[in-house]
């Protein structure tokens, strides 16, 4: 619950202050703070584990709340609803083997000591750091090199076919 609501809070938040400040900069500034507090939020076992949750998913929200209206900005009209789901559907392609390497890399990071139960114990959340790190790494380099069109048209251009010109068309 706790994840959830810095999520909501992030995502409102971020993209407020972006139509002032630019999606760029929320979106960097958005992975630069979440990636500090990655080693709370994956280390950190004690009740400040709560405050830890919700400031890196306010910061994951933030970063990746506003990349769907980056990108309607980014692309041209006619393939505007193309492109955010293309890239959404994309995303969850390319993550969804995630959680097995995970599993296997995890691995390669046993904790000490024995468990209550006998078995291996394994520090997932050291996995976790690097994967989320190199995601936002990967979203600071292509949001940086990337362009801006922060309040750009989000209308077709005037010289284009409206379409009820093309309703009117079609019925005929």
């Amino acid at each position: 619950m706790t994840a959830n609501i810095g999520a909501i809070l992030g995502g409102t938040c971020a993209g407020y202050v972006s139509e002032m400040l630019g999606r760029r900069l929320i979106v960097i500034l958005s992975c630069v703070l979440g990636g500090a507090l990655l080693f709370p939020y994956t280390h950190v076992s004690n009740n400040g584990i709560f405050a830890a949750v919700f400031f890196e998913q306010l910061c994951v929200q933030g970063a990746l709340g506003i990349v769907p209206i980056h990108l309607v900005e980014l692309a041209p009209a006619d393939y505007r609803v193309f492109v955010v789901g293309f890239s959404y559907q994309l995303g969850i392609l390319i993550s969804s083997p995630v959680d097995s390497i995970e599993a296997k890399i995890g691995e390669h990071f046993p904790l000490s000591g024995p468990s209550t139960t006998g078995a291996k114990r394994y520090d997932y959340g050291q996995v976790m750091a690097i994967f989320i790190g190199a995601a936002y790494l990967y979203t600071i380099i292509t949001t940086a090199l990337g362009p801006e069109r922060k309040g750009g048209d989000l209308k077709r251009d005037a010289d284009e076919v409206d379409i009820d010109d093309e309703v009117d068309e079609i019925a005929l």
